[in-house]
């Protein structure tokens, strides 16, 4: 038995691709060089184009790190299929998304932080709280009214 399980073992063995350095150097520079081509897009202003050429780089480097860093692209095809097929989900869940996003209205707001709700409260001190004493001294574990 031991020797037919051995045999078989043998004949669908799967060898691994051993993955130099230097491809994982290449790609790494690369990311770093989208990084920094990421971070200098931010401050040039294309207009309407600017959401494009940040998901363009975004989605290189999405490639590059589910290829190359995952090991995808020395992957058997079952893998390839599971990962073509996420990739399909996604799109199917900004299809979704992405009609709802472009049907609305946005107002431009240039004082958005000064209007916020956050920004109208004014600043209590710890004075100004009205604090129950019973409940600050059951919180500390005193042995005052509360906790009779």
């Amino acid at each position: 038995m031991s020797t037919h399980s051995h045999a078989h073992a043998e004949d669908h063995s799967h060898g691994h691709y051993i993955v130099p350095l230097r491809n994982y150097v290449i790609n790494a520079s690369a990311l770093a060089v989208l990084m920094f081509l990421t971070i200098a897009a931010s401050y040039v202003n294309l207009g309407s184009m600017n959401a494009f050429v940040a998901i363009a780089i975004a989605v290189t480097k999405a490639v590059l790190i589910v290829l190359f860093f995952m090991n995808t692209y020395y992957s058997t095809r079952l893998t390839w299929v599971f990962v073509v097929l996420s990739f399909f989900w996604l799109m199917i869940l900004f299809g979704m998304f992405l009609p709802d996003y472009f049907a609305r209205d946005f107002a431009v707001q240039p004082d958005a932080w000064d209007s916020a709700p956050s920004a109208q409260l004014e600043v209590l001190s710890h004075d100004q709280f009205p604090m129950d004493k019973r409940v600050v001294e059951a919180a500390a574990g005193g042995h005052g009214e509360a906790a009779h």
